[in-house]
């Protein structure tokens, strides 16, 4: 969005789909970056590094909880966009 990017982790039981099951999440589990990446338009390689920041907090918990690298190439990952992101002219988003 345009006031901040977020991100949220999100766990679920394993034997279910994560489609299936309202997933659950931890305290502490979600950081923000502001502004958000729509600040940055065409900028993609500030895109890219704020996004960076929000995937690199994701991977230290991930790896505290316990998962492998391996495992962590298997992590899903969901990008939703706000009215942030609307505002943008077309070839900026």
């Amino acid at each position: 969005g345009s006031s901040g990017t977020r991100l949220h982790v999100y766990t679920w039981p394993a034997e279910h789909h994560y489609r299936t099951i309202y997933p659950a999440s931890q305290l502490g589990w979600n950081v923000e970056n502001r502004p958000g990446i729509s600040h940055y338009g065409r900028n993609y390689s500030m895109v890219e590094e704020k996004l960076g920041e929000l995937l690199s907090f994701a991977k230290r918990l991930f790896k505290h909880e316990g998962l492998s690298e391996s495992q962590l190439k298997k992590v899903p990952i969901f990008l939703g966009a706000t009215a942030g992101m609307r505002v943008l002219h077309p070839a900026d988003a």
